[in-house]
């Protein structure tokens, strides 16, 4: 049932355990979409402030509240004419990128049809990047097929024929408002190690070595509302019966053959989706639910397996006992054979715990790439259980970040001139097949940098870390070519530059 599956979400997410679902039905409502909309709204109608604020906040262009707070101060009669005048008076800012990107957006947004104009925003927003980085490890597949799932949606509306951005809009506004049964389904994301949530009509076809069957005293569900009740046999020219149902009140007494026959049917076929949800288990099944009274009648799918079990001696497996002979008369019967375990693979992957220095590293990864990137960070106490670090650990990885952005000989990396191009968190393919992810990419107009982090840098572990390095150069250099690419680390603890023998130009 996909009702309760938000309260499913927020008990996953609150015990750090990472997960996917596609909602039916949900796509409109995912974050991630909702600020692909208000995009939509601005450039329909620059005059729409909450719209350009959304944007202005989301990951796309990142801006932080000081941002949109010294643009409610100024006193151009728009948002938008306040975002064109702080962007000039401020070329490196966040909100310089923003004007810029979205006046070429504006520009084309009445020539373009629409999953082509979201291809552009896309492309030349990174946005997918940007997304990627912003949420949480878990949910950062889950939020790339959103985006990619709103472009399909696009290319669905009328094969792509829309004539306008906004009958588009118009469309999205309606299946919000009337709640329409055929909205958009979320994108269908994978990610290994994650907990996939999905109703058992959704996960036909797959399996996985454990499974959780949830919700399990349901009772067998009871046709209601208005219908039609029909009895036609295949093999008949019309119908047999044919009539409308209203309350049970107004059932009458003529039509009780065809409302048991009716009964057995959806008894029948509710314990064949009971089989597909059983059979989706590899190797361990739990079954678990919450009883309400007026399911105590045993026809709960809860209560079937659990007489199902006794009736086979309690066995996990489902094993019967083996056949004893019948004892001579008076002599103690003898006890029932033990019934065989059945012999299974090791369940699952087991993963080493993660150091602490891995954890922190990876916190500082983190807070580097928000500070370059203009992303508010959380609040200590949540980095803090994101990462599994005490929140002495976020304080100083903040300070180390800082120092790093401040540090003269790393300005033009983490501020870089117009024209540079920045991609933090950059993977890249090795003829091996194997994807590197570099922390930070950055394109001028003559050379490439690729600039990787580094706790500590010294004499032990410096040629291990130049190696390193060495590789994402070589693989960079056949993506810039003919750009010279240069390598260099960054010591977090000094904020100091070590540059990497550079790969020749070609």
């Amino acid at each position: 049932s996909r009702a309760p599956v938000a309260a499913y979400e927020r008990a996953l997410r609150e015990a750090g355990i990472p997960f996917l679902t596609a909602r039916l039905g949900g796509l409109l409502e995912a974050i991630e979409v909702r600020d692909m909309v208000a995009l939509m709204r601005f450039l329909v109608q620059e005059a729409d402030d909450l719209a350009l604020a959304q944007v202005l906040k989301c990951p796309l262009f990142g801006c932080g509240d000081d941002d949109l707070a010294a643009l409610a101060a100024r006193g151009e009669a728009t948002w938008w004419l306040r975002l064109c005048a702080a962007g000039a008076a401020a070329p490196a800012s966040p909100l310089a990128r923003a004007a810029r990107l979205l006046g070429a957006w504006q520009a084309i947004a009445d020539r373009l049809p629409v999953h082509d104009l979201l291809d552009r925003v896309y492309h030349e927003g990174d946005a997918l990047d940007r997304y990627r980085a912003a949420a949480p490890a878990h949910l950062a597949a889950r939020v790339e097929a959103n985006l990619h799932a709103l472009i399909e949606l696009a290319l669905d509306l009328d094969a792509g024929r829309y004539p306008s951005l906004t009958r588009f809009i118009d469309e999205i506004a309606r299946w919000r408002r009337e709640d329409a049964n055929d909205a958009p389904d979320e994108g269908v994301a994978t990610a290994d190690g994650a907990v996939r949530i999905m109703t058992i009509h959704g996960a036909k076809g797959l399996e996985a070595p454990i499974v959780w069957l949830a919700d399990a005293h349901r009772a067998v569900p009871a046709a209601g509302g208005n219908r039609v009740l029909v009895e036609w046999p295949p093999q008949a020219a019309r119908p047999a019966h044919f009539s409308p149902v209203f309350t049970a009140a107004l059932r009458g007494t003529g039509r009780e053959a065809f409302f048991d026959a009716e009964a057995r049917e959806d008894a029948v076929e509710y314990l064949n989706l009971l089989y597909v949800a059983m059979t989706r288990a590899r190797q361990a099944l739990f079954v678990s639910g919450v009883m309400p009274g007026r399911n105590e009648d045993g026809a709960s799918w809860y209560r079937r397996i659990e007489s199902a079990l006794a009736g086979l001696g309690g066995s996990p497996f489902g094993v019967l006992p083996a056949a004893t002979p019948a004892a001579p008369a008076g002599a103690p019967a003898p006890a029932p054979p033990a019934p065989p375990r059945a012999r299974l693979p090791p369940l699952g992957e087991r993963l080493a715990p993660e150091s602490p220095e891995i954890r922190s590293g990876k916190l500082s990864h983190w807070v580097l790439q928000c500070l370059s990137e203009g992303i508010a960070l959380d609040e200590h106490a949540v980095l803090a259980r994101r990462f599994a670090v005490p929140a002495a650990a976020v304080e100083a990885a903040i300070v180390r970040a800082r120092a790093a952005l401040a540090a003269p000989a790393l300005a033009r990396f983490f501020d870089p001139p117009a024209g540079a191009v920045a991609r933090n968190e950059a993977e890249i393919v090795g003829s091996d097949g194997q994807t590197r992810r570099i922390d930070r990419i950055v394109a001028f107009d003559d050379e490439v940098w690729v600039i990787d982090y580094k706790a500590r840098l010294g004499p032990d572990v410096l040629p291990g870390y130049e190696a390193q390095v060495r590789d994402y150069m070589a693989l960079v250099a056949a993506v810039y070519a003919p750009r010279r690419v240069r390598g260099a680390l960054i010591d977090l603890a000094s904020a100091a530059l070590v540059e990497v023998a550079a790969v020749p130009a070609g």
